[in-house]
């Protein structure tokens, strides 16, 4: 029986002291490819396990580099690129969002137009309305006026048709045909 604390991985990866870095007892003075290896690693949300076993280092290593002010501003920098990727990309976003709002089936110009009125703040955890608590029936209420007035911009797009019940001989099963 061991007297010495198991961690799992979970534990291993879960560096609370990153959050509140206090000054390491020495300072690098150069990254070297290896550290860049680490710090890429890293940004991109691997386990600490994970990136040791990548770039053949001891898993305890990572915490201590990650408290190195150039790891932590090689990680800003790369995150830095990634969210300014991410903004490039926002025109390429609004096209294809428009573009199955124009040509996509139902559903898919349900789920674009979702997210444009996300994208826009007009609704979810970042729009004015959810700050301002409304009754349960009546945001139902008002879904139901925004849901109609898009229905009735998209009735020239529906068929109408009447359906009547039939009975297969060969089954005995009720079903609905156009008539």
């Amino acid at each position: 029986m061991s007297y010495l604390p198991q961690f799992s991985e979970a534990e291993e990866d879960l560096d609370l002291d990153l959050l509140a870095p206090e000054k390491p007892g020495w300072e690098m003075k150069k990254l070297k490819p290896v550290h860049k290896q680490v710090c890429s690693l890293y940004a991109q949300g691997l386990k600490n396990v994970d990136i040791a076993r990548l770039v053949g280092i001891v898993p305890e290593y990572i915490p201590a580099l990650m408290k190195q002010p150039l790891c932590r501003e090689y990680v800003a920098k790369i995150n830095a690129v990634a969210g300014l990727q991410l903004e490039a990309q926002f025109q390429l976003t609004v096209d294809v969002i428009g573009d199955t709002l124009r040509n996509g089936s139902a559903q898919d110009q349900l789920k674009a137009a979702r997210l444009q009125l996300e994208a826009t703040k007009r609704i979810g955890s970042g729009s004015v309305s959810s700050t301002i608590t409304v009754d349960a029936s009546d945001r139902l209420l008002k879904l139901s006026e925004r849901l109609t007035g898009l229905l009735t911009q998209r009735q020239g797009e529906t068929i109408d048709a009447d359906f009547t019940e039939v009975q297969s001989a060969d089954q005995g099963q009720l079903g609905f045909w156009p008539s």
